[in-house]
């Protein structure tokens, strides 16, 4: 309900807050110390106010130029369509940067309600909680070791090599040498 001006200025107050509070860290980040957990929740709420304000905005300035009565406007030519495209992908942009914020927090509510999870060792490697690689390796070997249907199609790939490898072998031509030698001697 502010009118653009009121929104300019709304915007340009929240960005010179934001800019105050990323000094104050920068400042503290100097002394290994970090915003308090109140500055901290400050900055994030006045992002989340400044991608909304921002949003408005682009939103505000393509209905003006791109929108009459609830109905879109056809640009003249070929350029004004290639500029209403360029207003349009701004829009979108600053959608999607108002919705990360709401996925961020509901993936945080999600991993602060997820239960702990029992431990899962094959061979002796935790999988759920060692490095990915190792996890990865110790269930492929324990899986490659112990599972009747992977062992099958291993072997399968195997015999495949070796058959290859007597076609190919079965492709190779024969040389033969023959050596005749008939001596005569007078008598």
């Amino acid at each position: 309900k502010l009118t653009n001006k009121e929104l300019d200025d709304r915007l340009n107050d929240l960005r010179k807050e934001v800019q105050k509070l990323l000094d104050l860290q920068t400042e503290l980040e100097k002394t290994d110390r970090t915003l308090s957990p109140a500055a901290q929740a400050r900055l994030k709420e006045l992002n989340g106010q400044r991608d909304l304000g921002n949003f408005e905005r682009v939103l505000r300035l393509y209905e003006a130029n791109y929108v009459e009565g609830g109905q879109p406007k056809k640009p003249a030519d070929a350029a004004g369509e290639r500029q209403r495209i360029r207003v349009f992908q701004s829009v979108i942009s600053s959608w999607q940067k108002v919705l990360v914020e709401a996925r961020d927090e509901q993936w945080e509510a999600v991993r602060a309600s997820w239960p702990e999870l029992p431990r899962c060792c094959v061979d002796g490697v935790d999988l759920i909680k060692d490095n990915l690689d190792r996890a990865q390796s110790a269930g492929g070997q324990h899986a490659l070791e112990n599972r009747l249907d992977l062992m099958n199609v291993r072997a399968q790939v195997v015999d495949a090599w070796r058959q290859l490898a007597v076609y190919a072998n079965a492709l190779l031509g024969t040389f033969t040498v023959q050596y005749n030698l008939n001596a005569s001697s007078p008598g």
